[in-house]
Order: structure tokens, then C-alpha cells, then sequence
């Protein structure tokens, strides 16, 4: 297994010994034991690019489960969890020089992403209030993308979060991706309350947003709704469509 962090290329470390475990991770060189001290010394430096390389490397670890290898730091998960915690409490990381290539928030984008794959449930004003901070296009994907982890379940949702996603499911000047992953997380809330902000986005003329919105409100409650998603389904089109139009389709055969 190679390493190539995902947020942090090309970064160089503040000093060498965390230089030096940056090297053994992305080479994967030695035993387990030197690669788990390398891996320890970047969780637990006092720095941003060390700690969030280290986050970067766990979800590495943890994507490799699918493929049957185990996570071998999965004793370290709540230790992961809190670094998460304290990189959301931090301003959006600000790039230098020599370091364009990074997204702005790289810091922020390390603990989304991490949010997403590893389903960790942080606190939702953590995570607000992080992602209010940002304004790079593709954090504020990635914090969309790990805002249903969030709203999962939550009868009482933070309605501060709710609401950011509402603009950004709404917003055309954005990615369609960013839109379908706010429509997506609102879903995810465990009330019929937001039922009528997704029933209005199955109209958006995006039909990827819309056929998303329709998706999750189908999956919500298929039984109420199911006379609208037929009728959205007709109405757009059998070939070269969109897959999620093809993820409604799947849906609404399920129930056939």
C-alpha cells in the first residue's frame, strides 16, 4: 500500500523527525511497529499539516477495510475523532508560498472528508461553524457530502446547518454536486419537516438535483409520494439520461 495524502501533497513538514515519518508512511517502509510510531508522531504533533496528514493516512486505512485488510491504528480511532474535533474548531488553514496547491481550508477538508468515510458524528456546531468559515469551492463540497452523517437520525437538527444546506441545495452558481449533497443530507433528517423543501426541489430545473431530491424522498417515504415520483419519472427522459433519474427508475421497480 502506497500513501499519497489526499489534501497535504507535497507538503513539507515543520521539522525532520515529522518529515522523516511523513517519508515512512507514503513509502510504507518498515514493519508495522515503525510505521505506527511514524503514524503517532504526526497525530500527535501540535501542528495542522502533521495532524491532518495523519487523519488523511486513518481514512486510507479505513477505505483498505473494503478490500478485507483491517485497520491496524483502529485503536487510535477516538484519538483521530478528537484531532477531527480540534481541526474543525480551527480557522480554515491559510496556504503560504509555497504551497498554492493546497485548497484553502485544506485543514477542513481533511476533517469533512474524514467525517463522511469514517461516519463520525461530531457536534453539529463543530461542524457549522467550520463550514461558515469556508469559501473554497470544493471544502464546502466535501462538508456537504459528510452533512447527512451529521443530520442522521436527529429529530431536533441544528437548523443553523440546515439552513446552509437549504442555500447551497438552492444556489445555481455552484457544482450540481454541492446541491444534490445538501439535498441529500437534509434527507437524512428524521422528520417529515423538511418533506416540502424536497418536495419544491424535485422542480428545480436541474434535473440531477431534482431527481436526487425525488430519490431521497422516495427512500423517506415511498407510500405518500409515490403518485409524484411516477409522474417526475415519466416526464424525463428513458435514454442518455442521468444516473440519478436511473437510481429514482431502480427505486420506483423496487416497489412495483
Amino acid at each position: 500500500m502506497t500513501f499519497n495524502t489526499l489534501f497535504w501533497s507535497g507538503i513539507v513538514l515543520d521539522n525532520v523527525e515529522e518529515q522523516d515519518a511523513l517519508k515512512v508512511l507514503i513509502n510504507n517502509d518498515g514493519e508495522k511497529q515503525k510505521v505506527q510510531n511514524a503514524f503517532e508522531i504526526l497525530l500527535r504533533s501540535a501542528t495542522t499539516p502533521a495532524q491532518c496528514v495523519a487523519i488523511d493516512y486513518y481514512c486510507l486505512l479505513q477505505r483498505d477495510e473494503r478490500w478485507g485488510r483491517g485497520n491496524k491504528f483502529r485503536e487510535l480511532k477516538e484519538f483521530v475523532e478528537n484531532r477531527i474535533d480540534y481541526q474543525l474548531a480551527q480557522d480554515a488553514y491559510v496556504r503560504n508560498d509555497s504551497e498554492k496547491k493546497l485548497a484553502v481550508g485544506a485543514n477542513h477538508a481533511s476533517s469533512f472528508y474524514a467525517i463522511s468515510l469514517l461516519s463520525y458524528k461530531c457536534d453539529s456546531i463543530l461542524f457549522t461553524n467550520a463550514l461558515i468559515g469556508n469559501t473554497d469551492p470544493y471544502v464546502i463540497e466535501l462538508a456537504c457530502m459528510a452533512a447527512d452523517v451529521i443530520l442522521l437520525d436527529e429529530e431536533k437538527p441544528y437548523l443553523p446547518l440546515v439552513e446552509l444546506l437549504v442555500n447551497f441545495a438552492k444556489r445555481k452558481d455552484i457544482s450540481e454536486d454541492v446541491s444534490m449533497y445538501a439535498v441529500k443530507a437534509i434527507s437524512a433528517v428524521d422528520t417529515e419537516e423538511f418533506d416540502g423543501f424536497l418536495i419544491d426541489m424535485t422542480n428545480d430545473e436541474r434535473i440531477r438535483v431534482a431527481s436526487t431530491a425525488a430519490r431521497w424522498l422516495g427512500e423517506k417515504n415511498f407510500t405518500k409520494h409515490k403518485d409524484l415520483l411516477f409522474s417526475l419519472s415519466e416526464k424525463w427522459p428513458e435514454t442518455d439520461t442521468y444516473y440519478e433519474v436511473y437510481e429514482l427508475r431502480l427505486l420506483l421497480n423496487d416497489h412495483q
